[in-house]
């Protein structure tokens, strides 16, 4: 996972990179209209696509960091992943990359303190309303694939 620690006057505070690949509009690869169908129908094997209650590390540290005694997401949290190779182990075939961007999608990377991530073994949830800053990029300049169009 991508960290950076700052600095504040008594303490050092962690700073997580999660990336997302989403709209413009900050919609998920899941929820977004256009993808909808190649989602749903490619990205969706259990072994390389676990959902979220299925990810042993992501449920146990939901579990630890909030009061619900069982796995509950809420409407503010988002999906990504905690480093590049995490979101390349889920999207692992460079075609699937060229498609998400010709249905639109950027990938993004968001920045947010420690405490607002939920790390798990092949994704992450996080409080979209902690969010420091966001940036989205070119999917295809991001993972240099512009040769593959």
């Amino acid at each position: 996972m991508q960290q950076m620690q700052e600095q504040t006057s008594s303490k050092t505070v962690c700073i997580k990179t999660i990336f997302r690949i989403e709209s413009a509009k900050g919609i998920g690869l899941y929820a977004y209209s256009k993808a909808l169908h190649f989602a749903h129908g490619t990205l969706v094997d259990r072994h390389r696509h676990p959902t979220p209650s299925d990810d042993s590390l992501l449920v146990a540290n939901v579990r630890k960091a909030s009061s619900f005694k069982f796995f509950h997401i809420e409407e503010y949290m988002r999906f990504g992943f905690c480093s590049v190779e995490q979101l390349r182990s889920w999207i692992y075939k460079d075609e699937w990359l060229v498609k998400l961007h010709e249905y639109g999608l950027k990938i993004a990377e968001y920045k947010l303190y420690n405490e607002n991530v939920h790390e798990g073994n092949t994704q992450a949830i996080f409080d979209s309303r902690e969010v420091l800053h966001k940036q989205q990029f070119s999917i295809l300049e991001y993972f240099n694939l512009s040769a593959q169009i």
